[in-house]
């Protein structure tokens, strides 16, 4: 299942064998935990995700993420930036990476299954339970109205 940071740490290594320079690999890779941003925080933001795992995750974002910040003032934290140019990898996966792991271990049930150590499948997993609840709720009101249940006398 951890595929999803595997992936991304495959395609990480393989940008810092195109871009040699470091201002170039950092811009790049910015860009890319943008998209990874975007997954986790669309899981972490659920209602039933564990408030202590969403902070660790929206800190390592902070500390380890050199992705731009969303006012032109924030910046990439230095210490970020100057790690990832050195190992020429993503620091943010790999933190996230674990916590995930965590989060399989601890194996947090929700509405819509366990939580894996995929943000995207955790998301497939939410929007197919979620979706299939509002059908099952839609076709109730249907029967409702066709039988005439809470309707006027």
């Amino acid at each position: 299942m951890s595929s999803y940071f595997d992936k991304f740490d495959r395609e990480v290594r393989g940008l810092r064998v195109e871009m040699p320079d470091d201002g170039e690999f950092v811009k790049a890779l910015g860009e890319m935990e943008q998209t990874m941003y975007r997954d986790v925080t669309a899981i972490s933001g659920d209602r039933e995700f564990p408030e202590t795992f969403r902070e660790k995750m929206l800190n390592a974002f902070a500390l380890e993420s050199v992705m731009p910040g969303t006012l032109p003032v924030l910046k990439p934290a230095a210490r970020a930036v100057e790690m990832v140019a050195l190992l020429g990898a993503s620091l943010v996966s790999r933190t996230l990476h674990e916590y995930h792991h965590q989060l399989t271990r601890e194996r947090i049930g929700t509405r819509f299954g366990y939580l894996s150590d995929s943000p995207t499948q955790n998301l497939l997993l939410r929007d197919s339970y979620d979706e299939e609840r509002e059908e099952i709720e839609l076709r109730a009101q249907m029967k409702e109205i066709k039988c005439g249940v809470g309707g006027p006398k």
